[in-house]
């Protein structure tokens, strides 16, 4: 089990009708876990493990597009 730092662009949506297709700046974002798993589609990432039961719990799924960097955090 390692704990892991994900950055990660946020997908945006314009509502209504546009004029151009200009690119939209995209907010970069991090999040922070229990890497549970790491897949050609996506990343799992959670916020709780239940050791007894082998049970992870309050997870979080990228979808692999949106995943910029993996990091590993080492415990001090």
């Amino acid at each position: 089990m390692k704990l892991v730092e994900v950055t990660w662009v946020d997908p945006t949506i314009d509502a209504g009708w546009q004029e151009d297709d200009h690119e939209a700046p995209l907010t970069e974002l991090k999040s922070y876990g229990i890497l549970v798993s790491n897949t050609e589609k996506q990343v799992c990432i959670a916020g709780t493990y239940d050791p007894e039961e082998q049970k992870y719990a309050d997870r979080t799924r990228f979808p692999k597009g949106c995943v910029i960097e993996i990091r590993d955090i080492e415990i001090l």
